[in-house]
């Protein structure tokens, strides 16, 4: 839907820690960090279902959220939120607002399961770097220093 047809399409708004090709087509695009993201998450949940979420965000992205959820909420079963973190909290809080949205788009009884990663093996890792016992490490692709949320 994102083709105009009778002067309407979908607006996408994309909070992200890394650019990507959806980002870049979104109609707004915020980065931020990863731990940002899951407070986002929260924030949404929460002005979604009418609670307050206890969490910190800028005044500028404060405003985003609010205009992202009256949106959300207008468009209600059209709306989907997608979340690329490896988080299962965040996970959860995603499928809980497209629960509240009753998104057409997601179907919890069939997921996709196309990136799977492995949170446990990446903690160990850190603690052996952190204890010395790693020699070297080479990544390609991602900047861990960025992307690893270590809360």
């Amino acid at each position: 839907s994102r083709i105009p047809t009778n002067k309407s399409m979908s607006h996408h708004v994309q909070f992200e820690s890394n650019m990507t090709l959806s980002g870049a087509n979104a109609d707004l695009r915020y980065p931020v960090t990863p731990t940002e993201q899951k407070h986002i998450l929260a924030a949404l949940y929460s002005k979604l279902v009418g609670g307050a979420a206890n969490v910190s965000l800028s005044d500028k992205v404060s405003k985003v959220v609010e205009q992202t959820a009256q949106k959300l909420s207008k468009a209600g079963s059209k709306a989907v939120v997608l979340c690329g973190l490896p988080d299962q909290a965040a996970q959860q809080l995603v499928l809980a607002i497209n629960e509240k949205l009753n998104s057409s788009i997601v179907d919890t009884a069939a997921p996709i399961m196309i990136r799977q990663g492995n949170r446990l093996a990446v903690d160990q890792l850190v603690k052996e770097m952190q204890a010395g016992t790693v020699g070297a490490l080479f990544i390609a692709g991602v900047d861990p220093i960025y992307s690893y949320d270590d809360s």
